[in-house]
């Protein structure tokens, strides 16, 4: 799932980034004179710029986008001269967030590099499948079972075990084809 507060703050900050290393326009002159001072040894731009341009504090809004484009250039996803891509920022930022999954933490020993790779090639909906295996929550009677207690909690096939995700997933012996 898409993390929509890193993704709108990625997609709020290209236009900015663009603005300010753009042609001078009214937008790119204020811009300019609030964060031209912080980012002279980052953009060659401003590198002739040695005294801070305002002697009021920067607006907060404009603190948090300056320190943002800062650690995109110690991070290398913004260079010098290349345009800021809104993606890129935003995968950037998506993998400091993200968890290992439950199973991966199970069952550490698997190559799960190799397996994310692999799965990423696969139909949408097996990688859906796969994304709900890994975190549990898929919609197996055993789940169901705990929201509505009068469904039988067997598996529906094989009618032998429980149906939990191990049992769909590995031990079915009638899934075990799928």
């Amino acid at each position: 799932m898409v993390n929509t507060s890193l993704f709108y703050r990625s997609l709020f900050l290209c236009p900015m980034y663009t603005v300010l290393t753009g042609p001078k326009s009214p937008e790119s002159s204020l811009l300019r004179y609030w964060m031209s001072f912080p980012l002279r040894t980052l953009l060659p731009l401003y590198k002739d710029k040695t005294t801070p341009a305002a002697v009021m504090k920067r607006p907060y809004y404009l603190q948090e986008p300056l320190h943002q484009i800062k650690q995109l250039f110690e991070s290398s996803i913004l260079m010098q001269g290349n345009p800021m891509v809104h993606r890129k920022t935003y995968n950037h930022w998506i993998l400091e967030v993200t968890t290992t999954g439950k199973l991966e933490i199970l069952r550490p020993n698997l190559d799960w590099p190799r397996i994310w790779k692999e799965t990423a090639a696969l139909p949408s909906n097996i990688r859906e499948t796969m994304f709900l295996f890994n975190q549990r929550l898929l919609p197996t009677r055993t789940r169901c079972h705990r929201l509505d207690p009068t469904k039988d909690v067997t598996c529906p096939i094989c009618n032998q075990d429980p149906e939990t995700d191990e049992h769909l997933m590995f031990q079915c012996p009638e899934r075990l084809t799928v």
